[in-house]
């Protein structure tokens, strides 16, 4: 096999010795699959003897250096023409990107080998250096960005196929590979980029900001590993907090992504970063989501708003936590998909932080959110969202009741004519009703009763609905727990709630049902014998039998 190398790694050296020179695929194919046949190499047989492959890693750092050249002049800054994207016989996509996709992938592929990653260990700096400077924004990111929040949204928390995240995944695998060392060479190579980002500020570059913003990205796709560091002795804070107060005073609307990356890495570290730091940008992102802005700078303040609220104190605070609730109530109204889970999520922080304040605004915020749990009530991520900022508002001091009295109406409607309504929207008032009830006082739970107890029951008994009966049993499970004993005296008629009750124990555990429809079911007979046994023991033979049919048909 080593023989069959030579020839083959002499051959591979010669055409990655050839700077990549342009960003038409053409110019570099042929690099382009040494580069896929090394890959497998290191996959496949990771125990090659390490001269063998040690012999390839010049020229392919001379094709990843000269290629930076390339990729910043037409991608980054787009002052060559790049539309050079084609596809090669198996669809797969041949660009530039991809071409440095490709190299990022084989270079963390080599330092993920342990001895490869040693004859690599002095280069390290110089490799953080450039992967972190292959991180900058590209000038397309900032045209799609800008017009459609939703897709920075969608990058930024999604794992895209693009540099920045393929730079990212590098970067932790040499932090994994070389741990402290590893730590050593991205501080130093970020402090570099942050420097060279400053010089390039001074000379006039309208540039300047895109490395300054790939620094701060770079050390935030690390902030765990960064964190523990400081603990460990590393003056992370320090480069930190040079680096986000130095973007202070600079133009908003000149450098949106600049100032949204700074809200978004303060938000991240905000257990280094000083806390006058972390006020002064706590104030700034009240002040950002109220102001006309770019989407971007909106979108980093409430990241920032969403972790330093729940962090604040009352002191620390902004005065006006009424003021943010009304501007995220603002943003709600404008918001869609993606930022529209980012809206709910700060608000939901900001609720939980306004503690009595949250009261005055609830005949506000309640109806809008609302609104949107219906409109989204087939989207699970979204009406997810809203429930749990309902719940941020029912735990609000004073705000229990009103919220009872607004929401009861409605889904009592809704679940006395479950069969007529869109799909979804059942199961939806059911998930809703049962976060209404957890540790809610007698009072709300009786409430609750009168209007939507009948109506569960009677979706357990005859829905075919695998969701609306999951969530009535779970429901049912949150009546008893806050009903325990009283909930038999509230039925009225003697006996009758305890019927309906084993009514539905009994259809839940019918051997003909699937599984699935019986996944709460365990939780809700629990209940059953936790807070009414006495009432429960006659039954506890038949209750049993049922639970072994159907467990022998599981």
């Amino acid at each position: 096999m080593t023989s069959m190398l030579d020839p083959l790694v002499e051959q591979f050296s010669i055409i990655l010795n050839s700077p990549v020179l342009s960003p038409n695929p053409d110019d570099w194919s042929m690099q382009m699959e040494v580069l896929k046949c090394l890959l497998q190499l290191i996959q496949n047989f990771p125990r090659l003897p390490e001269a063998k492959i040690s012999a390839v890693l010049g020229p392919l750092w001379q094709t990843f250096v000269s290629s930076f050249k390339v990729y910043h002049l037409s991608i980054i800054q787009a002052s060559e023409n790049a539309d050079n994207v084609g596809y090669d016989s198996d669809g797969s996509e041949r660009s530039l990107e991809s071409f440095e996709i490709q190299l990022f992938e084989l270079w963390t592929t080599i330092v993920g080998n342990s001895m490869l990653a040693k004859v690599i260990a002095g280069n390290i700096k110089e490799l953080a250096y450039y992967t972190i400077s292959f991180q900058q924004i590209t000038e397309e990111q900032v045209q799609n960005w800008s017009r459609d929040a939703n897709q920075y949204v969608a990058d930024e928390d999604d794992v895209t196929y693009s540099c920045r995240v393929s730079g990212s995944l590098l970067l932790e695998e040499i932090v994994t590979a070389y741990e402290d060392y590893g730590i050593d060479a991205i501080l130093e190579a970020s402090q570099v980029c942050f420097r060279e980002s400053r010089e390039l500020k001074q000379a006039g570059s309208a540039d300047w900001w895109r490395l300054h913003e790939a620094s701060l990205f770079a050390l935030g796709s690390l902030s765990e590993h960064l964190c523990e560091a400081q603990d460990s002795g590393y003056n992370v804070r320090d480069l930190l907090e040079q680096m986000v107060t130095d973007i202070v005073g600079t133009g908003v609307h000149q450098y949106p992504f600049l100032h949204a990356r700074a809200f978004s890495v303060v938000a991240k570290f905000s257990s280094l970063i000083s806390k006058g730091i972390c006020e002064q940008y706590l104030c700034n992102a009240a002040h950002a989501i109220a102001s006309d802005v770019p989407p971007p700078v909106k979108v980093g303040a409430c990241r920032a708003l969403a972790e330093l609220l729940p962090e604040s104190n009352q002191s620390s605070m902004p005065n006006n936590i009424m003021g943010i609730l009304s501007s995220l109530v603002d943003l709600l109204r404008q918001a869609s998909d993606e930022t529209l889970h980012l809206v709910l999520e700060t608000l939901q922080s900001a609720i939980k932080s306004g503690g009595e304040q949250s009261t005055s605004i609830e005949p506000v915020i309640s109806p809008i959110i609302l609104d949107v749990w219906a409109q989204h009530i087939a989207d699970p991520f979204i009406s997810i969202d809203a429930v749990e900022v309902l719940e941020a508002i029912k735990n609000a001091p004073g705000c229990l009741e009103p919220l009872v009295s607004r929401i009861l109406p409605t889904i009592g409607t809704i679940l006395s004519k479950s069969k007529i309504q869109p799909d979804g929207l059942v199961a939806g008032s059911l998930d809703l009703l049962t976060m209404i009830l957890k540790n809610a006082p007698a009072a709300v739970v009786k409430a609750v009763f009168d209007t939507c107890f009948t109506s569960t029951i009677q979706i357990v008994l005859e829905s075919d609905d695998h969701g609306e009966m999951q969530n009535a049993t779970e429901c049912l499970a949150a009546f008893i727990s806050g009903g325990r004993q009283e909930l038999l005296v509230w039925g009225g008629e003697q006996g009758s709630t305890l019927k309906m009750l084993l009514s539905a124990a009994s259809r839940l555990l019918d051997p003909e049902l699937e599984s699935s429809v019986s996944l709460f079911v365990g939780s809700y007979i629990l209940q059953l014998i936790l807070h009414l046994p006495s009432h429960l023991s006659p039954h506890i033979p038949e209750l049993i039998a049922a639970i072994v049919r159907r467990m022998q048909t599981s």
